[in-house]
């Protein structure tokens, strides 16, 4: 008599889980900018951080800016790399992400040469520029580029995440946070599976 094989098919993720999942796939280029971006969900929920209804992912631009419980505003920079750095990327200008000089080109090319585009048809991620995306950046502008700078770090090997306040530089001043990814593995199938 030949021995069936019988295979349970796998239980889906929970709404909590797939919600991740969609999130940190939306605008990544890879697997690995996705589970950083799985880190930094779980972080901001851990530290009781929502995205500001205002912001709008784009390419050149932070992966998140969030209010905090008091409704300060952050910066949300997401890394995933297969080692446990906390480096962030420097621009032409030295500055590095997460730094209020970044955060202030940013908000100058934002109010100045975006703000004649909002409402006009894009391709580009994020599609239409919106004007309260710009005021978002305005406000940032205002405060040259001050606000709370996070960065969070996961490792995409062993789903470790460190989340670190970055200074008016980006140099790290203090950890926030460090924690395992909760549903690691069955995340990092769902971005294998997308990505």
């Amino acid at each position: 008599m030949a021995s069936v094989s019988s295979t349970a098919p796998k239980p889906s993720p929970s709404p909590v889980v797939t919600a991740i999942i969609t999130k940190a796939t939306t605008n990544s280029r890879s697997r690995s900018e996705a589970l950083g971006k799985a880190g930094m969900e779980q972080a901001k929920s851990r530290l009781g951080h929502t995205t500001d209804p205002r912001y709008v992912d784009r390419y050149h631009g932070p992966d998140d800016i969030a209010n905090d419980k008091e409704d300060r505003l952050a910066e949300w920079e997401a890394k995933g790399n297969n080692t446990d750095s906390s480096t962030v990327a420097v621009d032409s200008k030295g500055n590095r992400q997460g730094s209020s000089g970044k955060n202030f080109r940013r908000a100058t090319a934002m109010t100045r040469n975006k703000v004649k585009k909002i409402g006009v048809n894009s391709s580009r991620q994020g599609g239409p520029y919106k004007k309260d995306e710009i005021d978002l950046w305005h406000e940032i502008m205002r405060k040259r580029g001050n606000k709370q700078h996070i960065s969070v770090h996961t490792n995409t090997e062993t789903g470790n995440v460190k989340v670190f306040e970055r200074n008016h530089k980006g140099k790290i001043v203090k950890a926030l946070d460090d924690f395992k990814l909760n549903n690691f593995e069955v995340i990092k199938q769902g971005i294998k599976e997308l990505i």
